[in-house]
């Protein structure tokens, strides 16, 4: 019997590992080819290619995901007075920081938590790069069963971390995709640069989300399914696919679309929301998603996190922080 070695061995796994790849290459063409098939019967308004994550094998797709569904709170929400404003963009104002790129980590709780964060930061006059990693690392996932760091957490575990704790900055404790343990403040001297005094539920209904995003970006979850990943532009609606899992993204604004009567058409209408996919995905890492989805098995909206800041380390002077903001809302309402 001929031996194998190890030459042989490298040259068996290659070829196997190229044929795997070929074959993850043809499912995901006609995977795509049934999208776009979906997307022209049912008539919807987007377009689908393929993106950073749609060519990746199902288990890492899922990575890209991460937000456990359950236990979410959504009694004693506040009722917020609804707005009259047909659209709004809080980019254009400056208010939302950089597209990030969670990677193969279940860590979008925390990235969607973060976005909401470092745009209130920056509407009290500071920008921060915050760290996603020092929730991944310390968060007790309390909503779920086996879930944690990488593994996925619930919203509510989140938020109340950075309530009672906060975090700190990107540079103090860098991304690294990946589980690692909870620094010892004592210890390693981490200073906690942004931390919450409150936060509330958000009713999830499509006025009480434009509501709440009228003051500032609003963390919320949904339920993903495997057309989400291929999406290019346009106005998403789930058309095919299988559950990928939860998954936590910030909105950032909505445009009204009217129909033939006059009436906001919630199939046209949308929600603007930053994701945590990198730039290569979506428009730039960017996404809109019709109101149609908040009331679907999409379930957009669920679990929105309504925050409330408490200044930390380092932060601008009370004068400073008053003069600035007193400038960016007269700038709002003299466009309005």
């Amino acid at each position: 019997m001929r031996k194998f070695t190890l030459k042989r061995i490298v040259l068996i796994c290659g070829i196997l590992f190229l044929l795997s790849y070929v074959f993850l290459q043809i499912a995901n063409a006609a995977e795509l080819d049934d999208i776009k098939k979906a997307i022209k019967d049912k008539g919807a308004k987007w377009t689908a290619g393929d993106t950073s994550v749609s060519g990746l094998p199902d288990n890492e797709k899922k990575l890209r995901t991460g937000t456990v569904l359950s236990g979410e709170a959504v009694k004693g929400a506040k009722v917020l007075a609804t707005t009259t404003l047909s659209s709004y963009d809080w980019r254009g104002y400056g208010m939302v920081t950089s597209i990030k790129d969670q990677g193969s980590c279940g860590s979008c709780w925390a990235f969607g938590s973060i976005a909401q964060l470092e745009s209130l930061k920056l509407m009290a006059g500071v920008t921060l790069d915050l760290s996603e990693q020092y929730l991944v690392s310390c968060v007790k996932c309390t909503g779920c069963i086996g879930c944690g760091g990488c593994n996925g957490c619930d919203m509510v575990s989140a938020y109340n971390f950075l309530k009672n704790t906060g975090t700190t900055d990107e540079k103090s404790f860098p991304y690294t995709a990946r589980n690692s343990l909870c620094p010892n403040p004592k210890k390693t001297k981490i200073a906690i640069t942004a931390k919450l005094s409150q936060w509330d539920s958000v009713t999830q209904s499509i006025d009480q989300l434009k509501a709440a995003v009228s003051s500032h970006p609003i963390t919320v979850a949904f339920s993903v399914y495997n057309d989400f990943f291929s999406y290019m532009s346009g106005v998403y609606t789930h058309v095919s696919g299988a559950l990928a899992g939860g998954h936590a993204v910030c909105i950032v604004g909505w445009k009204d679309i009217n129909d033939t009567y006059g009436n906001v058409d919630p199939s046209s209408s949308y929600f603007i929301v930053k994701n945590s996919w990198g730039t290569g995905w979506g428009m730039s890492g960017y996404f809109n998603i019709a109101y149609s989805q908040v009331t679907n098995d999409v379930s957009f909206g669920r679990a929105a996190g309504n925050f409330a800041l408490v200044s930390a380390s380092p932060a601008p002077p009370i004068t400073a922080n008053s003069e600035k903001v007193v400038t960016f809302w007269g700038n709002i309402k003299s466009t309005y």
